[in-house]
Parts: structure tokens; sequence; C-alpha cells
């Protein structure tokens, strides 16, 4: 009963801390977010048709090979914003697809690796829209080798959405443990008070992937997680497929009081208790009867006992004299008692 209780207890305390982890991961998407109308100005280039494609694929090559003079961090900013506009574009990504995605996150995660925020995008975009989550941990393997812990008070967050990817999108239980450890570790030593507090939350997600990987509600704040990342940065794509996901689990559709859609797992249903739980009937007592018996099975007259074989009856004892009586005694007892007087022999 105790490990059940702290099994729940648990779960709840994760619960928590993802949803602290994915508040964190949301605001940085939905400052970008904020941001696109603005963004869209920088650039009057639209990536739209198949030859712009063709263009804009050479004019990150060259990018990707041009030198920097020191200024890497202001190059991968460049691809960043050049992303964004590239992802906002949702009209012509549904005609054309994200085929140049992958080479903007190459070229951001070379020239600046630890750009945390970038991640989240990389992750959605090439994961969940693009189905390549073998790719994307690739790339994330560059900010994992590159980061610490002390650059930067989120620097946990790659690690978990590695961690995140290898579990729902590639079924790698050993790495996404080993991910999720790690993102605990990490989250331990920030500088950030909140995140500290989700390191053990991230420790006991490791053991949980290690010990019950299929737990219903583990993979419900995972998918929810990614469900909330997608209604923010507006991909019907990928919310479809966490949707898909999390009715498959089990989990049940409903909606706040400002008709936000969340998502919950029903209820388990009560034991019903019986009607007098502290007598329990014992059956072993209870002769098993056929349940349908038939007369043959019934004794016959020639099976039922004789008189002789009866069992002859103890006498009954006597009563006991009352007070003052002395008891009489019986004719039997008496002649019994009474010595017997010899008869004289006849004489001659």
């Amino acid at each position: 009963m105790s490990t059940a209780m702290s099994h729940s207890s648990s779960l709840q305390r994760l619960g928590s801390g993802v949803l602290k982890v994915t508040i964190a991961a949301l605001a940085i998407v939905g400052i970008v977010k904020l941001q696109q109308p603005q963004l869209s100005q920088l650039s009057a280039r639209e990536v739209a048709s198949a030859e712009d494609q063709r263009q804009e694929a050479l004019r990150l090559s060259l990018a990707r090979r041009s030198p920097t003079f020191g200024f890497d961090n202001l190059m991968a900013d460049w691809a960043f914003l050049n992303l964004i506009q590239y992802d906002g574009d949702s009209a012509t990504r549904k005609a054309v697809g994200y085929d140049l995605a992958p080479k903007y996150f190459d070229l951001m995660t070379r020239l600046d690796p630890r750009f945390v925020d970038s991640y989240v995008f990389l992750s959605g975009i090439m994961s969940y829209q693009m189905g390549k989550p073998e790719e994307a941990i690739a790339l994330m393997d560059r900010g994992t080798t590159a980061l610490t812990p002390k650059d930067h008070p989120k620097s946990f967050l790659v690690w978990r959405l590695k961690g995140l990817d290898q579990l729902l999108m590639v079924n790698d239980l050993q790495a996404s443990q080993f991910s999720y450890d790690q993102a605990g570790d990490w989250a331990l030593l920030s500088s950030d008070p909140d995140t500290r507090q989700v390191g053990p939350i991230f420790k006991q997600t490791a053991e949980f992937i290690r010990t019950d990987p299929n737990n219903k509600q583990m993979l419900l704040w995972s998918w929810s997680s990614i469900y909330d990342q997608a209604v923010m940065t507006r991909d019907e794509t990928t919310k479809a497929k966490a949707r898909a996901k999390l009715l498959e689990i089990g989990a049940i559709e409903r909606k706040d009081d400002k008709n936000n859609i969340y998502f919950t797992l029903p209820p388990k249903p009560k034991a019903t208790p019986s009607a007098n739980p502290s007598v329990k009937p014992n059956n072993s007592a209870k002769p098993t009867e056929s349940p349908n018996a038939t007369d043959s099975a019934k004794p016959t007259d020639s099976d039922k006992p004789t008189d002789s074989a009866k069992p002859t009856e103890s006498p009954k004892p006597a009563e006991s004299p009352k007070p003052d009586e002395s008891p009489s005694p019986s004719p039997q007892a008496t002649e019994s008692a009474t010595p017997a007087t010899p008869k004289p022999k006849p004489t001659n």
C-alpha cells in the first residue's frame, strides 16, 4: 500500500515538474511567435516556389562554407530569424513542405550549438512535422556535447527534448532513460531556483522509463506537452498527431473554463465492497454439488441401512435423585444386591 502511495506521489510530482518545464518552453515559443509579424519585415524574400527553394538552399550552403570572422553567433541568429519566417508561412509549407528546415538547423547548430531556444523548434519541426526524429536527435547531440549546466539556466532543456523524442518517436528506452537522467543532473546544477526543483522529477522520469515505460500517466504528460507546444506554434500537423496518440492511450478530451482543450485519463473504477466484508465465506467447507443432479444419483431403498445396521442407542443416564430423598432401588438392582439363599438338599 505504501509503495502504491509513493508511486502515485511521484507521478504527481512528475506532472507538476513537467508542467513547469512545458510552460518555460512554451514561453520561448510564444515570444518568438509574437515577433513573427516584425520578423517577416526583416527580409523581403519569400521562399515559395520550387525555384525559390533551390535558391534559398544554395544561399544556406554558401553561408555554411563562408567564414564568419568570429561572428558565429550573429550568423546563427540570422539563420534562426529566417527559419521563423520560413516556418510562419504555413500556406507555403503545406504546399511545398519543410525541405529547407534541416539546412537551417544544421547551420544554426554548427555555428552556435549553445543556442538553447532553437532546439524547441528543431524538435517540433523535424521530429513531429517532418517525421525525421533520428536526424533531429543527431542535431541535438551537438547541443548536449557543447553545452554545460552553467552555460544557460535552461541547458537541461536540450537533454529533455532529446529524451522526449527518443521515448515517443524512436522508442529507444535506454537512450531516453539516459537523456532524462542527464536532464535531471543538469537541472539540479542550474542557476535558476525553479529549474533546480524539477531536477528530481526528471531523475524519477528516468526511473519510470526503466521500470514502467508504458505508464499511461507519464505518456499522457509527454504527449500533452507536444500537443500544447503545437497549439502555441500553430502546428496543426503535430497537434493532430499528438491528439491521436493521447486518444490512443485512453485519454479523454476536455475543455477548461476558457475553452482550452486538455486531456486527462478516466478515473479508475472503485471496487464494490461486499455486504459483510468482515466475514469471509469458507467455501472450502461446503460440499460441492453437481449442478444438475439426476435421480439416478439418489440412494435407492436397497442402499438404505437395515435395522440391524442401525447403531445402538446409548442408554439414557438415570435422573439425579432429588434432595432429601433416597433413591428407590429398581427391582433388578434389589435382586442383584440380595444374595441367593441355597436350597436345602432333599433327604433320602
